[in-house]
């Protein structure tokens, strides 16, 4: 068996705590975590919502100020009210031109909404949002009823929102 003289040894040790507090060997957390939020809005400024129907139009908002400049997660709430979610379809277009599908059928459904509909969150995990590098723009959701038999709509975007979570 070899021995190692002790003074090799503290110093190695004494060279790993160093290392160890200064954060030698762990990658950068590259910035604080920070969230930003655009709140529950009516889709169309009113108090009835934007209808859902086969050419449903896009409901567009901004941000005004978001320091993100590394998006990890978008949760997005919609509020609708309309008799069978399974014949919607919901998109959300992001300001860089990506358009990602909101599935609607499965998700948290917390409750109804304040101003009418049910409410219906989703959360979009960080691979989709990888191209996104500043939320800054017009930010849209689409809903849109895929029920070609019926001409008549039968439901409402009454709302939505968008809350951002990420590093500055």
């Amino acid at each position: 068996m070899r021995h190692f003289p002790l003074k090799l040894v503290c110093t190695g040790l004494t060279g790993i705590l160093i290392l160890t507090g200064c954060g030698g060997g762990s990658s950068p957390s590259g910035g604080s975590s920070t969230q930003c939020l655009l709140p529950l809005a009516y889709a169309d400024g009113l108090s009835s919502g934007t209808r859902i129907d086969p050419q449903a139009q896009a409901v567009n908002r901004q941000f005004s100020a978001c320091s993100i400049q590394r998006v990890q997660s978008l949760n997005v709430g919609l509020c609708i009210g309309h008799a069978q979610i399974n014949e919607l379809s919901a998109q959300l277009l992001m300001p860089n031109g990506t358009v990602l599908n909101l599935p609607l059928q499965g998700v948290n459904s917390p409750g109804s909404c304040l101003v009418g509909g049910q409410l219906y969150e989703t959360t979009l995990a960080a691979n989709p949002l990888q191209s996104l590098t500043s939320l800054q723009g017009s930010w849209s959701v689409r809903v849109t009823d895929n029920n070609l038999v019926s001409t008549t709509p039968v439901g409402f975007l009454v709302g939505w929102s968008l809350q951002a979570s990420g590093l500055q």
